[in-house]
């Protein structure tokens, strides 16, 4: 199985186009604010039966030179009424949707950036973040996933340049 394949029947994670005709409810609720209309969005759709999906995780990537910035994550709790408690069980165990969908979104993006940065400042989202591949850099709440080979001297090079934008 590769990260590009669901870890559970009926779930989905794809790339989608209008990303808030899916997920404006889910984010209004975690944000305050409108959904992104731009970048590349990802859904985790939980499908209930033939005729009802459900979105219940939602995440932003986006180019910025060389890199692929991630962002505006949020899980719809509510959807989870429409999952079997086995399956939700599972997802738990496993480190849930955010887990998942930030591990297809590296996979998916892989060949599109020299290395993924992310702001994060929630406790639970760093700790599932730094599972996927991200660490830590000396900036506060920067984090990067450098995927492919690169001197130190270019990941220090990267990481400035991205810190200078401030949070994202």
């Amino acid at each position: 199985m590769t990260t590009l394949q669901s870890p559970y029947e009926d779930v989905l994670i794809t790339p989608v186009a209008n990303a808030p005709f899916f997920v404006e409810d889910m984010f209004q609720k975690a944000y305050q604010q409108a959904s992104p209309e731009f970048g590349h969005p990802l859904v985790c759709f939980y499908r209930n039966n033939w005729n009802h999906f459900v979105p219940l995780c939602f995440t932003l990537f986006w180019k910025h030179d060389e890199v692929m910035l991630n962002g505006g994550s949020v899980t719809n709790g509510a959807g989870f009424q429409f999952v079997p408690e086995h399956l939700s069980q599972s997802i738990r165990d496993s480190e849930g949707l955010f887990f998942h969908i930030l591990r297809f979104g590296f996979d998916y993006f892989k060949d599109d950036c020299e290395a993924f940065f992310a702001t994060c400042g929630d406790k639970r989202a760093w700790e599932v973040s730094m599972k996927t591949g991200f660490q830590p850099t000396q900036y506060e709440h920067l984090i990067v996933n450098f995927h492919k080979p690169m001197s130190d001297s270019r990941k220090q090079l990267l990481t400035d340049k991205i810190h200078q934008l401030g949070a994202f």
